[in-house]
């Protein structure tokens, strides 16, 4: 890869992640937290188990540098392919792009083209913040372009009192196919699942939690006792998870 590709083109500060990485030579990834710092660190790991869909790092000059190559046809036709190799054909604002998004232990990316508008985004994040993941490369190619965009609002955290927020703990069952368990540890609730270690909810009322890790919102529907469900919102969609302890 490096003699074929890296090599070629000049990307040389690309090439296979370290096993271990320290600041301030490699940026540190990090989960949402809690407050006064809202993060979490994301302790290093050995990225080689995946290979072809992970175990590179890059810098912004360097991803540019690609996407320009992309776009010029220089590696290969990536735009003339219906499917690109995995990246995502989209349009927007009356305008084609091509994408591909990642996201990984404490790290986010997105790298966009707009072949028409010689427009390239690079954003990479070393927080996981579902909503900015998804949202941020289309504000900023908004204001390229002149088009409305909405600024990101947060709705302002309450105090829920722990008995009120048990009634919310269990296990549910996801229609994607996942089950997930609402636990409240010493510092709040979080959100855990079978491979993955619980991640912070922010309380937004009684029956309402916000997982910035997904930039999704949990609204529970009341029971006699416990919540009998939660929907499970994130932008535009909804998906009503049943509870599964009883």
């Amino acid at each position: 890869m490096r003699e074929r590709l890296l090599e070629p083109l000049g990307l040389r500060n690309t090439g296979e992640a370290p096993p271990t990485a320290t600041a301030p030579e490699r940026a540190l990834g990090h989960d949402p937290g809690r407050a006064p710092t809202w993060l979490e660190p994301v302790p290093a790991r050995d990225y080689s188990y995946a290979v072809g869909s992970g175990s590179l790092e890059s810098t912004a000059d360097d991803l540019l540098a690609w996407a320009r190559a992309i776009d010029s046809g220089a590696v290969v036709d990536l735009l003339g392919q219906s499917y690109p190799f995995g990246w995502g054909r989209r349009e927007g604002f009356g305008r084609r792009r091509i994408e591909q998004t990642g996201m990984h232990s404490g790290f986010t990316s997105v790298l966009a083209i707009w072949p028409d508008d010689d427009l390239f985004i690079v954003q990479l994040s070393n927080v996981i913040a579902g909503s900015a993941w998804r949202d941020l490369h289309l504000g900023l190619a908004a204001i390229v372009f002149g088009q409305d965009f909405e600024w990101p609002e947060r709705e302002p955290l309450v105090q829920v009192e722990r008995p009120e927020l048990e009634r919310l703990a269990g296990s549910y069952h996801h229609p994607n196919g996942f089950d997930f368990t609402i636990e409240l540890a010493p510092d709040g609730p979080r959100l855990g699942g079978p491979e993955q270690r619980p991640r912070v909810l922010d309380a937004l009322g009684p029956d309402r939690l916000r997982y910035r890790f997904e930039g999704a919102e949990l609204r529970f529907a009341p029971g006699p006792e416990r919540a009998a469900s939660v929907e499970w919102v994130c932008g535009s969609d909804r998906w009503t998870c049943p509870r599964l302890d009883r």
